[in-house]
């Protein structure tokens, strides 16, 4: 118990009374409801309560920083590669994030500063990392840092866009959850491209065999393209498809976040799809055209020598 030699107990009692009466009157609409346990007005005592203290400054410029000295005495601020480790916040470590102040335990909340947001700037740098890895991936599997680069545009194109169609569907909330889709979209968008890239690779191979690189007449070309899109596209579709159903699903939550984010996903999906079977095998043909085989990414103004097509019956070196 906390003593106060200042407060009577008859004033306490009295507090005590007219709060179990509002509260038994109004029930949660009570305002005080939210201050106290719910089986307050049983025992006429709570476990918890909260209180609200109220600071203002002079200067505006400092009514960012003013709560940062009791956020730091009372070990509850947030730092990027603090203690140790990745990073340290209020809303990390153990459940139990309360203060020992004496004989209370006490858990702080400024509504002046929004931590969450403090987070989410430095958070948001894993997730650049994350696309610099992908890729860095896709640059060594593709073995071309052209295809890397048009595959990541497209890639990352995929998420304004369905933004544009998330609005056009009326749907207005917008969380930091429906950001993390980028993880989704990186995954799936980079192994559609690989999909494509590879097929591209092993048709040309089967189609138009050469005994010396270059580029491919158009006809031929044309040729090659059309049967690795008859090839991807239904595979590529039927996983695109299936994973957008999924997330769809979502649609019967009762969860506002929980809900828009399975749209905002499905609709990711779908774009990165359509931009896989239309957008990739345009920037397939230039890397054909101009930049297969050479050191430098950057298109050439001249076009690579024509191919030597292997004849029947020979073998390709």
């Amino acid at each position: 118990t906390w003593d106060c030699a200042l407060l009577s107990q008859a004033s306490v009692d009295d507090v005590v009374a007219r709060l179990v009466a509002s509260i038994d009157q109004t029930g949660p609409k009570s305002p005080y409801a939210r201050f106290v346990h719910p089986s307050f007005t049983e025992t006429g005592q709570s476990a918890y309560t909260r209180t609200y203290i109220k600071a203002w400054v002079e200067n505006k410029e400092d009514a960012v920083d003013f709560d940062k000295p009791v956020r730091r005495y009372l070990g509850r601020e947030y730092g990027f590669f603090q203690d140790g480790l990745y990073s340290s916040s209020a809303y990390m470590g153990e459940d139990d994030r309360f203060v020992e102040q004496g004989p209370l335990r006490v858990r702080i909340f400024s509504t002046a500063v929004d931590e969450f947001d403090t987070m989410i700037s430095w958070d948001f740098l894993p997730a650049f990392g994350s696309i610099i890895l992908v890729w860095v991936i896709m640059a060594c599997h593709l073995k071309s840092t052209f295809l890397a680069s048009c595959g990541m545009f497209q890639i990352m194109m995929s998420l304004p866009i369905a933004c544009i169609f998330y609005r056009l569907f009326q749907i207005d909330y917008f969380e930091f959850l429906h950001v993390l889709i980028v993880y989704l979209v990186l995954g799936i968008g980079a192994d559609d491209i690989f999909v494509l890239a590879d097929t591209f690779r092993h048709v040309s191979e089967d189609i138009a065999p050469v005994e010396s690189e270059g580029v491919y007449e158009g006809r031929v070309l044309h040729r090659i393209i059309r049967k690795t899109f008859i090839r991807t596209a239904s595979a590529i579709f039927n996983t695109s498809f299936t994973t957008a159903v999924a997330f769809l699903s979502c649609s019967i939550s009762k969860v506002m976040p929980m809900r828009t984010c399975g749209w905002y996903a499905a609709l990711c999906i779908v774009l990165n799809y359509i931009l896989t079977i239309t957008f990739t095998p345009a920037y397939i043909a230039i890397w054909h055209y101009r930049i297969q085989g050479k050191r430098c990414c950057c298109p050439g103004w001249r076009m690579r020598p024509p191919a030597q097509l292997a004849r029947i019956g020979t073998t390709t070196p």
